[in-house]
């Protein structure tokens, strides 16, 4: 070949593209091409809207920082001394809104007087009898010591001057006197046997199995001839002091300083010889709440642990041994980005006066993994630009390669938590999505801004040969051979593959996409993401819902302890109440339809005894005398027979053994009329850990309220029964409803925001399977790891949307982005770029949850497993299955504005037109072959505008592949291309095209 001869033309040929126009094929066609000109134009409008704000940040830097970091400080600080609702987390959170439990909740709340907080005092002899003198005797001296804490007279003072407080346990056979307890049984077991044995305490009947666990009895024959039964075995003895429920919370201080003198005797018995096998167990309404929290408390400091190593982990990702050339001070900027964001989220919820929950305190951890994704997004893209550039100008280009990317999948996450608080009738899961999307959207902004700025003010340290780290100090550059070889560093999570060895990330990257696409490898992939789909479906079917408090709670744990003896040595049953209200109760016949409905609740499978304390069923008893344990009472309603019901029951209210057994159940107008009543009913057959037998008693109660006659036609049950324990079971009827509709939701709104915004047909056709097959494998994993579906799981499956939702979008636009001409290769250059990004990303986040597994609490530990299986699978997904599918059926088309459509012919009817020599150039052969087609200039557009025969609008804009081209020792680029696109504008050829004359052998550039 001969020398080069150089043809120098002042000004680049107007070359005026070829415009191809096309027939209109109908009403389908044309939707298409509408659909597929809004999508476009909604990724110009998004790039450029992005664009502009990163460029606004990176001409301010050190201004944008300063507002920023302001403006998220203003707001949490206002947000906390504002409208900070801290909700502690009971049951009502979990119920739905407006759900029937709610309703009795508030007419309880409201009818009923002050209710009774249960101070629970438990001795044990860890499983042998505890029906001894010994054992009574500890009852009497803890009781009265709960007695004698100051304030306890304050605490039990009521309206109306009368005690508030009762203890109606087992000291009630001695009048609640010890000296009485010593004189009376004289230090003997057997007459603290024959004592609580007796039906009767007080004068009024005592249930026997609520205060004696596991009690055996003996049956004998008394003095007087009557056949009796003595307790002679029993495992455990309860005593109760109830307090009044103050809403001034004095008595919730109460219960702690009660907690806080019980604790050390606790210890010390259990530190006691084989001899004294007592054990005492202390529980409190506060007592799971507080040891829950005392447990996260306890854990906080692996929250600044978790935190630290997703910054270490990030500096790491950008240090390079270079101390000018490390980017060390990225990685903190970035973690510092996605702090400030929370603090901005969070602030502006608090101000609103949304409640904050410590189920709330989750939500940071899926920020932290959605935020760290795109900052290493955005580094990569970074660093991927040319070093020479301003930086200014870097992050311009950086922006237009990734803005669509992260903007996408800010919107989908944030549609999907927008679309959890709009359908989620559960009030905890309103309030964690109306908390997420909000902090999500300020993350978004305050990456393309905030950490734009923190990039800019990165690269004018290196420009001023200033440490990494130690930004006060200046340091010698080194040599040019030596910075070049540095500036590797620079490709760091970038994934761009280099013609030297480049850093670990694009090593692992380029080594791992070529096994990966190896066919047998890929056979493998699929055989076993389809085995692993079909085993966790199965599992998914398996899947129970359980609920265990002691789960949550520390191991060392107080109150752990006492639901384990409970467990142990009690007959611990479900307590409910019946409820009767809107009703003459006075009225014989009401009194009746009461009775029966008693009765129904009492033949329940689950229940199956009559109310040992039932006002309604005593009373009526004591008319009929038919009640041995009231028999005293009832010669003197003998005697006063002419009194009407009314009358007779403020008669035997007035005394206060009869007020104190059955006074809080009763509710009576100034004219001493009932206005509401309730009864305690025992459910005897229900496993407080088993959800399916709670789920069974709840509807099957219900059905015999629904049933009673005098509820029928009503707008409201006149009798119905209700516990606080209600708006737990009513979230177990409900949570696999919402678990689906939230679930689908989801999914649909992703499948659908990626039809809006990748603009070809097929990425919702991948985005829908995968994201199915991804809930699938989660759900199916639940039941091999061992959980379960209960309120903590449940909240970190509505989390997952965020964290689950960006793997697959990432990956897949920026597949339809790439610029590569086959399936394969496009999806190389998608893991080769994006891929090191989302790996680093994933792994950032799994190390940052590692110190989650040492926590003693529960929560956390449920929080560390969801999280990891989350990021795992995602990761999983994203970078093995979806890349394997796309090489078989993922569409050879480049979405990126400027390029070709490479499943349609227009672009190589548009090649084959461009290939001709300019007619401009006299200079330039007919005959002449192009070599090179020249580089576009972006930044400087025209614009064509013609219309088709068939009235539609068609445009042509020049182009190149730029990922596909490489420098020559010239520095001219190979290997480009021009294409057509539905865009209206065209860049001019900024490089120069060269073309070959075959018959002198001589190059032109033009």
């Amino acid at each position: 070949m001969q020398a080069k001869t150089l043809v120098q033309i002042p000004k680049p040929p107007m070359m005026t593209p070829t415009t191809t126009k096309y027939e209109s094929t109908g009403y389908i066609s044309n939707c298409v091409y509408g659909w597929k000109r809004v999508t476009q134009l909604l990724h110009l409008t998004i790039t450029k809207s992005v664009v502009a704000l990163s460029l606004i940040s990176a001409r301010n830097p050190k201004r944008c920082i300063g507002l920023i970091s302001l403006l998220s400080i203003t707001l949490i600080t206002t947000g906390l001394f504002t409208n900070f609702n801290l909700n502690p987390g009971d049951e009502h959170i979990f119920a739905p809104v407006n759900c029937l439990p709610q309703e009795h909740f508030q007419w309880v709340e409201d009818t009923f007087p002050v209710s009774q907080r249960p101070l629970i005092l438990l001795l044990h002899a860890d499983g042998q009898n505890i029906m001894t003198y010994e054992a009574m005797r500890r009852v009497f001296q803890v009781t009265d010591m709960v007695q004698d804490i100051s304030g306890y007279d304050t605490i039990c003072a009521g309206s109306d001057g009368d005690d508030g407080c009762s203890i109606p346990g087992l000291t009630r056979f001695w009048d609640h006197n010890a000296t009485l307890f010593e004189e009376q049984t004289q230090g003997s077991d057997e007459m603290v046997m024959q004592t609580l044995s007796q039906d009767a305490a007080d004068g009024t009947p005592f249930p026997h199995s609520l205060f004696i666990g596991n009690l055996r009895r003996e049956a004998f024959i008394s003095e007087d001839g009557n056949n009796r039964t003595l307790i002679t075995f029993a495992q455990s003895l309860v005593s109760i002091i109830e307090i009044p429920d103050w809403s001034n919370g004095e008595s919730q201080e109460f219960e702690l300083e009660m907690i806080n003198l019980m604790k050390p005797i606790k210890a010390a018995w259990a530190a006691q010889g084989e001899d004294q096998p007592y054990r005492l167990e202390i529980y409190t309404g506060r007592s799971v709440a507080d040891e829950i929290t005392q447990a996260i408390a306890d854990d906080m400091p692996l929250i600044p642990c978790v935190f630290a190593i997703m910054a270490a982990f990030t500096c790491m990702v950008f240090c390079h041994r270079d101390i000018i050339q490390s980017r060390a001070l990225i990685g903190i900027g970035s973690v510092v980005t996605i702090l400030l964001s929370i603090m901005s989220g969070f602030g502006l919820v608090f101000c609103i006066g949304l409640p904050f929950t410590s189920m709330t305190s989750i939500l940071p951890f899926a920020i932290f993994g959605i935020g760290l994704d795109d900052t290493f997004i955005i580094v990569g893209a970074y660093l991927r630009t040319d070093p020479a550039k301003d930086p200014v100008e870097r992050i311009r280009e950086t922006m237009e390669e990734v803005g669509t990317s992260i903007s996408m999948t800010t919107i989908t996450t944030t549609v999907a938590f927008v679309l959890g608080a709009a359908t989620s009738k559960i009030p905890i899961i309103q309030w964690i999505c109306l908390y997420a999307f909000p902090t999500i959207c300020i993350d978004f902004l305050y990456q393309i801004s905030f950490f734009v700025a923190i990039l800019v003010l990165d690269e004018q340290r290196i420009t001023a040969n200033r440490r990494d780290c130690c930004v006060c100090f200046s340091a010698k550059r080194r040599n040019s051979i030596e910075v070049e070889d540095n500036d590797e560093m620079e490709k760091e999570v970038s994934g761009k593959a280099a013609p030297t060895k480049g850093p670990l990330v694009d090593q692992i990257m380029e080594w791992y996409s070529s096994h990966l696409l190896h066919p047998f490898t890929k056979a493998v992939v699929l055989v076993v993401f389809t085995a692993l789909a079909g085993v966790c479906l199965y599992s998914t079917t398996l899947l129970q819902q359980e609920f265990k408090p002691s789960d949550f709670l520390p191991e060392v744990s107080y109150a752990a302890d006492f639901l384990d003896a409970s467990d142990l040595y009690t007959n611990r049953k479900l307590q409910v109440l019946a409820y009767f209200r809107d009703v003459n109760q006075s009225d014989p016949q009401v009194q009746q339809q009461m009775i029966d409905y008693i009765n129904n609740l009492a033949a329940l499978p689950q229940v199956q005894a009559t109310p040992e304390l039932c006002w309604i069923t005593d009373f009526q008893k004591l008319m009929n005398g038919d009640n041995p344990a009231l028999e005293g009472y009832s010669s003197i309603l003998g005697e006063n027979s002419t009194l009407t019901f009314t009358e007779k029951l403020n008669f035997l209210l007035s005394f206060p053994e009869i007020n104190q057994a059955y006074g809080n159940s009763i509710v009576q107008n100034e004219d001493g009329e009932i206005v509401a009543s309730s009864c305690w009913i025992s459910v005897n057959y229900v496993d407080l850990e088993v959800v399916q037998e709670q789920s069974f008693f709840y509807a099957d109660q219900q059905q015999v309220s629904e049933a009673q006659p005098i509820n029928q036609g009503e707008d409201r049950f006149k009798f119905f029964s209700f516990f606080n324990i209600y708006f737990i079971w009513e979230f177990y009827t409900v949570v696999v409803h919402e678990l689906i509709l939230t679930t689908v939701s989801g999914i649909v709104a992703v499948t659908v925001l990626a039809f809006i915004f990748i603009p070809h047909w097929s990425a919702a056709l991948f985005v829908l399977p995968v994201m199915c097959i991804l809930y699938i494998d989660l759900l199916g994993m639940l039941q091999f790891i061992g959980l379960y579906i209960n309120p903590l799981t449940y909240l970190c499956l509505v989390i997952s949307v965020g964290l689950l939702v960006d793997f697959t979008m990432h990956m897949l636009l920026c597949y339809y982005e790439s610029t590569k001409s086959t399936r394969e290769e496009k999806v190389k250059d998608t893991l080769r770029t994006m891929g090191s990004s989302i790996l680093v990303g994933g792994l950032s986040t799994c190390l940052g949850v590692i110190p989650l597994a040492f926590s003693s609490s529960g929560i956390i530990q449920t929080v560390f497993v969801m999280f990891l299986l989350m990021v795992s699978l995602g990761v999983a997904h994203g970078l093995v299955l979806l890349p394997v599918i796309l090489s078989y059926v993922g569409p050879t088309v480049c979405i990126k504005p400027g390029h070709k459509d490479t499943d349609t012919t227009e672009g190589d009817l548009m090649d084959a037109t461009l290939e001709q020599p300019p007619t401009e150039d006299s200079s330039l052969p007919h005959d002449a072959v192009l070599l090179t087609k020249g580089k576009p200039d972006f930044r400087r557009t025209r614009y064509f505008h013609e219309s088709g025969g068939s009235g539609e609008t068609r445009s042509c804009a020049f182009t190149s592949d730029d990922d596909s081209s490489e420098e020559d020792d010239d520095g001219d680029t190979e290997g480009g291309m021009l294409a057509s696109s539905s865009f209206l504008e065209a860049p001019y050829i900024a490089t120069p095209q060269v073309w070959l004359d075959a018959s002198s052998r001589t190059e032109y550039s033009v």
